[in-house]
């Protein structure tokens, strides 16, 4: 997923388009899969804007399209456009699988391309290891591209494996089928990526479908009733708080693990409402997010672009009159508790 408003691609790299020669011929590679143009809300703590992004879907039926969680969470409008140039508005949110960073989308019209077949789990999933797979992916917004590659490991067990592979995938690539070429079948969905492994990760086809059977026993909910800021508060799951109290010129922090395609919720609240306080978001050990000065309780939510650890940080200035007292707290948005 690329975002044009104040955010970047989960997983970027050198745009290498493949040539469909060395494909079976029996198979229409682009067929399944549209591009997906986005405009949703995105959220940095006290700012709440209109951003855009571009990803990639692909069909499970006439009406059910698979792309990533990440892809449509806070969407209020999805728009798949296929190689034909058929556009498509996609006006519910079936399932929302935050661990296997899986949406399935509902079509406000029929589709008349195909939905992609299943390749369903080996009794030894890591003979997956060497097959030769292709992934069928938005090209940073310029249409669909072909990148081939390698599955290189298979992580995880009991039916919630992860794929490893190799394709290069550019901005726009989230929410790709990764097919395996032999078997002409969807291995995975594409949603992320490890530089330092020099690796590209897809959830398995068979947690997918595991997904895809229970959007179809779900009603669905409209995208703007869905995501709104009075759900956030409503859907929050806090993982926890900590008591502070800092002298002027002091700080405190909190660590959390942020699970992938997950928001986050943090909260701060002084004992003295009329204390002024320094707050601010860290990715890792050093790269700041975003801060900023408050006066009394503040909730603050955000849409992060990437899992992994973080930090929340709280200080008190220098020339603070007193020690101050309060709570510092986090935890995620699971929107997910919205659909029916």
């Amino acid at each position: 997923m690329t975002r044009f408003v104040r955010a970047s691609a989960l997983a970027l790299g050198v745009v290498t388009l493949v040539a469909a020669s060395g494909c079976p011929g029996t198979m229409n590679w682009t067929q399944s899969t549209v591009a997906i143009q986005a405009e949703g809300i995105g959220m940095q703590g006290d700012k709440v804007g209109r951003v855009s992004w571009v990803a990639t879907g692909f069909w499970i039926d006439e009406h059910l399209l698979a792309t990533n969680a990440h892809v449509a969470t806070r969407a209020l409008e999805l728009v798949g456009v296929d190689d034909d140039g058929n556009k498509y508005h996609f006006d519910k949110i079936m399932a929302l699988d935050r661990e296997g960073d899986i949406a399935i989308l509902h079509a406000d019209r029929a589709g008349d391309k195909p939905g992609v077949e299943f390749l369903e789990r080996p009794a030894r999933p890591k003979d997956l290891r060497g097959h030769r797979v292709m992934l069928v992916g938005n090209s940073g917004g310029l249409g669909l591209g072909f990148f081939n590659g390698e599955i290189t490991n298979i992580l995880g067990e009991d039916g919630e494996e992860q794929i490893l592979h190799n394709s290069t995938v550019v901005g726009g690539s989230s929410g790709s089928a990764l097919y395996d070429k032999d078997a002409q079948k969807v291995v995975g969905i594409h949603h992320s990526g490890a530089d330092q492994l020099k690796t590209r990760i897809a959830t398995a086809s068979w947690h997918l479908q595991d997904v895809v059977e229970q959007a179809r026993k779900n009603e669905g909910v409209e995208l703007k009733e869905l995501f709104t800021l009075p759900n956030i508060a409503k859907f929050a799951n806090i993982w926890g708080q900590r008591e502070f109290c800092l002298a002027p010129g002091e700080s405190f922090k909190i660590s959390f693990n942020v699970p992938r395609a997950t928001d986050i919720l943090g909260f701060i609240k002084p004992t003295n409402p009329e204390t002024v306080l320094v707050t601010g978001l860290v990715r890792g050990d050093s790269e700041i997010l975003w801060k900023a000065a408050f006066k009394g309780a503040v909730y603050l939510p955000f849409s992060l672009q990437g899992s992994g650890p973080h930090n929340m940080i709280v200080a008190a200035p220098a020339d603070a009159p007193e020690k101050t007292c309060g709570v510092i707290g986090a935890g995620e948005i699971a929107w997910e508790k919205g659909i029916k």
